[in-house]
């Protein structure tokens, strides 16, 4: 038993993290930020057709509950101080407000089921731009939310709730139907700077406000847990926030000059920025709020893991490692570049109808070479997002903060050195959005202990004083084709 004996002062956080492939669990020491256990339990996600993504919305929540419970295994209620909450963002669930039960599937944030419903709106693309600080994007909720709300089995009479991960979890762990402004501000129904609900974004995409959860504060009061659960009644939730905020919040706690990138299935880029900026190349967002608001600014890349999965499927059988070790191999593309438009293109170009395609290739080139272009397709979307983060002006990016899984390759961190041509931070800490979340916490409950927490230092990648080997133009050409754009004159790349 871990709170007894000498330990019985000792005061925990149980920080839940529930991402698209996998759901943790994190007991974290309140005062120092150790984690004393951990639980990791994967999710399903199921790809059915071209442009459908779902999960199974219980299965979301037993895995949490799951992983909660072995973490909490022998710990007594007194010693857990409180609960966090970190989620994949802009996936959606609706549900029956008086049972709890799920309505219809989870739509994933990958989904682009709502393209045409997008496109049919793009009129109001600008002034939709200008209220949220997002593009008019199936990446985002509220077309997800319309249509979930068009296809859900409801009957006539049907009192329901809609929300985000979120929103479904605290409302099943506390029965309150809430969420916080960061994943607000992912919906497209949301002013970020009025820091409200818009009924003129709701009329628009014909999401009835009143199915909506009520917004409190990032560390604000959410609610106790209930019973019946595999954890103790009554432990408040002590903070909320979307995982590449919390991911955000760990790395660079509010300051500027910093931008972070998790690696996952997409890459998210994301910098702190002293207001929004409704003309930028990249999305304006909130990052958490505490109370007031604090803004970021974010490009998502589409496919980034899911760029280097799809070439070892292609090559390697699905061997990743194996497609690391023929990328350092081949020393270069000779001028291969792969585009992995999987689903469109992402931030800065916001491009659903681009095609994935591989350019560039003649007669002789290997496997090696094509391995080596799908790293280099996953470092030349994060520096296309980093130069998108610049170009206003509004913010100046020294280091770039890396996590994710994608982030244990050191010959991908090296390579991200040398095409961004600044430091890469590689963070030890593999739950950056868990942490990130419990230590935001910490800090606005004062929970941590008088020194803060002791972190594990990141691992620091100088770019070479060479100039990078990988050509930005030639890059840039391909991207052009893979849009369907006519290619420029040399001189204009």
């Amino acid at each position: 038993m871990i709170a007894n004996g000498g330990d019985h002062q000792r005061m925990y956080v149980l920080a839940l993290d529930q991402g698209t492939t996998n759901s943790k669990a994190l007991l974290i020491d309140a005062a120092t930020g150790a984690v004393v256990r951990k639980s990791v339990k994967p999710v399903g996600v199921q790809h059915i057709g071209p442009d459908r993504v779902e999960q199974d919305g219980e299965k979301i929540w037993s895995s949490i509950v799951s992983a909660a419970a072995e973490c909490l295994d022998q710990i007594h209620a007194w010693a857990l101080r409180g609960i966090t909450i970190s989620s994949q963002r802009e996936s959606v669930a609706v549900w029956d407000a008086k049972t709890g039960h799920l309505l219809g599937p989870v739509i994933g944030w990958q989904d682009n089921r709502t393209a045409d419903e997008c496109r049919r709106l793009a009129s109001s693309a600008d002034r939709v731009r200008a209220m949220t600080g997002l593009e008019l994007d199936p990446m985002y909720s509220a077309s997800k939310m319309r249509w979930l709300v068009n296809h859900s089995d409801l009957k006539q009479d049907a009192n329901i709730h809609i929300g985000t991960i979120d929103t479904f979890l605290i409302e099943r762990l506390t029965g309150n139907h809430l969420t916080e402004p960061g994943n607000a501000s992912r919906t497209l129904l949301f002013d970020i700077e009025m820091g409200a609900w818009s009924e003129e974004l709701c009329d628009l995409f014909e999401v009835p406000s009143a199915l909506l959860p009520r917004v409190v504060s990032s560390e604000g009061d959410f609610g106790v847990t209930r019973r019946g659960l595999p954890i103790p009644p009554g432990v408040p939730i002590l903070a909320v926030l979307a995982d590449s905020h919390a991911a955000l919040y760990l790395h660079s706690r509010g300051r500027d000059r910093i931008a972070k990138a998790t690696y996952g299935t997409g890459t998210s880029v994301m910098a702190v920025v002293p207001k929004p900026d409704a003309a930028s190349a990249v999305a304006s967002t909130i990052a958490w709020a505490n109370p007031d608001p604090v803004y970021a600014a974010e490009g998502n890349i589409l496919a980034s893991g899911a760029a280097l999965e799809l070439m070892a499927q292609l090559i390697t059988d699905g061997d990743i490692a194996l497609l690391g070790e023929l990328a350092v191999k081949a020393g270069s593309s000779e001028g291969v570049s792969f585009v992995p438009a999987l689903s469109g293109l992402g931030a800065p170009y916001f491009d659903r109808s681009a095609s994935g395609i591989i350019d560039g290739i003649n007669g002789g080139i290997t496997k090696a070479h094509l391995a080596r272009a799908a790293f280099e397709a996953v470092v030349q979307q994060v520096t296309d997002v980093v130069e998108a983060l610049e170009s206003q002006g509004t913010v100046e990016i020294e280091q770039l903060y890396v996590d994710g899984g994608a982030s244990s390759s050191r010959f991908l961190m090296e390579l991200q050195a040398r095409v961004l041509q600044r430091p890469v931070l590689i963070s030890s800490i593999e739950e950056a959005s868990a942490l990130g979340a419990a230590l935001f916490a910490c800090h606005s409950h004062q929970l941590a202990g008088p020194t803060g927490w002791s972190l594990k230092l990141p691992t620091i990648v100088d770019p070479p004083q060479s100039e990078s080997q990988v050509s930005r133009r030639q890059w840039r050409r391909a991207v052009d084709r893979s849009r369907g754009r006519s290619i420029l004159a040399e001189d204009d790349y």
